[in-house]
């Protein structure tokens, strides 16, 4: 099948300079002699870019934590991130053979990061046949993936990268998967190629963009192993990738579309458990919290929102403040807001203390010192808080201590010379003192 979904696009302006360009470091991790034997080819394409640095490395006896045959997730995330520090690398190719399988795992430290789409897993696996290695030279196509692969995972944000990565997408759309490719062997392959899609088209996503992603999909599920879970899993969230993709487009669809990526990333998470697929399993869930909140913005639907906040709780369990401090303040100042707008709407001042608590917990990662901006601006959301729960409940001592929230934010922002900030605030304050002054009038 041939997809051909590209546009032509203008030629960026100006001559490259290869020199000054920031090269992709790119280790080749062969987890025994027989991978480094089959994977040679492998080396030599990286090696063959001209903007990738390229180090290579047997790791004697590793074969069954890339395989994942222990079924231990942090073996395989640990010991990946372990191999990128020592080689100080932006993206490791970890190479195994198993029967007649060459299998190809990617990784970087910044995988389970975010929940911004489009996002890659560690379990995702491209799964290509030894004869690929046995022949002169490996497939165009294959080649062409490999090398996408690297440069989205790298993050890297240049000309060259975009120009190859644009070319490079352009012939896998007109170029069918080679023909001695086993059915067995496109599931992974036409996943990885639906996510290159999406990586290049994120920005512009529209509706009809999903249609090429969508027939990939299709393609892929026919040809998967119903009994392969990772297979499965990753299918059903690159699935959810692609409804959650199309939601950038507004339009009227929202609803269905976030139901369909609900339901996907669902499907996922029945596959991908949190025992086994921990971080999967984790940041699937701050993504359906994610949408589920989106939900909730578009309907008003009190159940969405405590969805979103029971997704968040599972996540949090995960992404602790030890392990992944700025993720679990991400997941801190959502749960801070969240739990506001229920404190809000019910008055219930125990609520309201638990998002203050939060929000709290986001100022131990980003403190006064080492995020001034950011700390005052959770602050004065803090006082938000109890200034709404006052003013409900005729407190004046949680006015008063939104009044220090504020006076305490305004400090800082003051400092910092943001004077739209203090602005607002000021007016703020003064509406607080308003309703401060009434209250000790109405009690005299």
């Amino acid at each position: 099948m041939v997809f051909c979904f590209f546009k032509s696009q203008k030629k960026a302006a100006g001559n490259l300079v290869e020199q000054q360009i920031a090269k992709i470091k790119v280790l080749v991790s062969f987890c025994d002699e027989t991978a480094y034997l089959q994977g040679q080819k492998i080396l030599t394409l990286v090696k063959a870019q001209s903007f990738v640095d390229a180090t290579s490395s047997t790791e004697s006896g590793s074969k069954y934590i890339a395989a994942f045959e222990n079924n231990n997730f942090f073996d395989l995330w640990d010991s990946g991130l372990d191999l990128l520090k020592k080689y100080q690398s932006d993206v490791l190719l970890r190479v195994f053979v198993v029967q007649n399988r060459v299998h190809i795992k990617f990784q970087n430290t910044r995988m389970y990061q975010s929940d911004k789409i489009p996002f890659f897993s560690v379990l995702n696996s491209l799964d290509l046949p030894l004869t690929y290695f046995q022949s002169e030279q490996m497939p165009a196509q294959i080649s062409a993936l490999i090398v996408n692969i690297i440069i989205a995972l790298s993050g890297a944000d240049n000309v060259m990268y975009r120009n190859t990565f644009t070319k490079n997408l352009k012939f896998l759309s007109q170029n069918k998967m080679p023909d001695n490719t086993p059915n067995a062997f496109l599931p992974n392959m036409l996943n990885f190629l639906a996510l290159m899609y999406m990586t290049h088209k994120y920005e512009t996503f529209r509706q009809r963009d999903a249609t090429p992603v969508l027939n990939l999909l299709k393609s892929a599920f026919k040809n998967a192993d119903l009994n392969d879970v990772i297979v499965q899993g990753n299918l059903y969230a690159c699935l959810g990738q692609m409804y959650q993709c199309a939601l950038a487009d507004q339009n009227a669809d929202a609803y269905l579309l976030i139901r369909r990526a609900t339901q996907s990333y669902k499907k996922a998470l029945k596959y991908f458990n949190r025992y086994v697929f921990v971080y999967d399993y984790g940041r699937l869930s701050l993504v359906l919290s994610n949408l589920y909140f989106k939900f909730y913005r578009l309907s008003d639907d009190n159940q969405a929102l405590r969805d979103a906040i029971a997704h968040l709780r599972e996540a949090e369990q995960i992404f602790t403040m030890s392990g992944h401090p700025f993720v679990w303040a991400v997941i801190q100042d959502r749960l801070g807001k969240y739990l506001s707008l229920i404190g809000a709407k019910s008055l219930n001042l125990e609520i309201g203390q638990m998002a203050v608590e939060c929000l709290k917990n986001k100022q131990k990662v980003y403190t006064k010192e080492y995020a001034p901006d950011m700390w005052a601006q959770t602050e004065a959301d803090i006082g938000e808080i109890y200034d709404h729960l006052g003013r409900g409940h005729f407190n004046i001592g949680l006015l008063e201590k939104a009044m220090t929230c504020y006076e305490t934010a305004i400090e800082v922002f003051q400092s910092l010379s943001q004077t739209t900030k203090v602005h607002e605030l000021e007016i703020t304050i003064l509406r607080t003192t308003d309703v401060l002054a009434r209250r000790y009038y109405d009690e005299v």
